[in-house]
């Protein structure tokens, strides 16, 4: 199936910095036009110069341009308050995650973009991964039903105690930890009902674990730990096969006599930010239809939910 023609597509960002760099990256790679980058910084607008990306000065400048979309890059602390500024202008946006870090920020946001008829597709790529959407594919082709999802998700949490304090941490903490609950919500469904089973460790941090059947009957299990070295792994259990990814960026299936098959990387994931190809086609594809289901900023609702929960466990 030959790839969709996005050349006639003017794309602007806003906010430049790594984050910001893996969207290029993407765009350039679709043949997009980018049409130039808002910075409020003056050595951010160097920095997207030096990158090849006309700076502007201010949001409103940019969008006078009338691109067809936006991708705010802008850091997840800032989001909420550059939400209140973007979103009156009505064009599709795909926002960087969380879209919030709190729950009241994330209910605030989807207020406006509703107010204001504001399509928003929130950037969690880990859902784009090549090696999950496989393993999907996969469960589907067998008919097979998924009846358990664990995720385990460590993070060190001390640098940025010590670099920033405790208000920067308890926002990260939020930002992170909803990575890790959007693709376990976006394979398993809502969890209406969770429990958490909590206790400090032997550096001072919590330790975390919520349990739950969710809207789809899947039973569920999310661990965050900050005690060990820092690692992702996701255990998807169906009546036929386990898919094992450890790290995310690459699976395994493996059937009922133990037999081990590697899911299949796409070539786009080898050569481009993880997940961040299909996300940029997604996001591309219906600028026009301006719905952005199933990525919606909708679809965000059960995760950020489930983490304004577990954050209160673990802070």
């Amino acid at each position: 199936m030959p790839s969709p023609d996005f050349s006639g597509l003017r794309v602007g960002l806003i906010g430049f910095g790594k984050i910001a760099k893996f969207h290029i990256d993407a765009l350039r790679s679709l043949k997009v036009d980018i049409i130039g980058c808002f910075n409020r910084s003056e050595q951010g607008r160097a920095d997207a110069e030096a990158y090849g990306i006309l700076p502007y000065d201010s949001l409103d400048a940019l969008m006078k341009e009338r691109p067809d979309g936006v991708i705010s890059c802008v850091a997840f602390m800032n989001m909420h308050q550059h939400a209140k500024e973007l979103l009156p202008y009505g064009c599709p946006v795909l926002m960087e995650k969380p879209a919030g870090i709190t729950l009241a920020e994330y209910a605030n946001i989807c207020k406006r973009a509703d107010s204001r008829h504001t399509p928003v597709m929130v950037a969690f790529n880990r859902r784009h991964y090549g090696v999950i959407q496989n393993a999907l594919t996969h469960i589907r082709s067998n008919d097979a039903t998924i009846n358990s999802v664990l995720m385990e998700w460590s993070e060190p949490p001390q640098a940025v105690l010590d670099k920033r304090g405790q208000a920067s941490l308890d926002a990260w903490t939020f930002a992170n930890t909803s990575h890790g609950l959007d693709l376990l919500t976006y394979i398993a469904g809502n969890i209406s009902k969770p429990s958490f089973t909590t206790k400090f460790g032997q550096n001072g941090f919590r330790t975390t674990v919520l349990t739950g059947v969710s809207e789809k009957n899947i039973l569920t299990t999310f661990v965050n730990t900050w005690e060990g070295p820092s690692g992702w792994r996701l255990v998807i259990g169906t009546d036929k096969h386990q898919y094992r990814f450890g790290p995310l960026e690459s699976g395994t299936i493996i059937d009922a006599s133990r037999n081990e098959t590697a899911l299949e990387i796409p070539e786009h994931d080898i050569n481009h930010k993880v997940g961040f190809i299909e996300q940029a086609r997604f996001f591309l594809s219906n600028i026009q239809t301006r719905d952005f289901s199933p990525h919606d900023l909708a679809s965000a609702a059960p995760a950020m939910h489930l983490c304004d929960l577990m954050t209160k466990e673990l802070i």
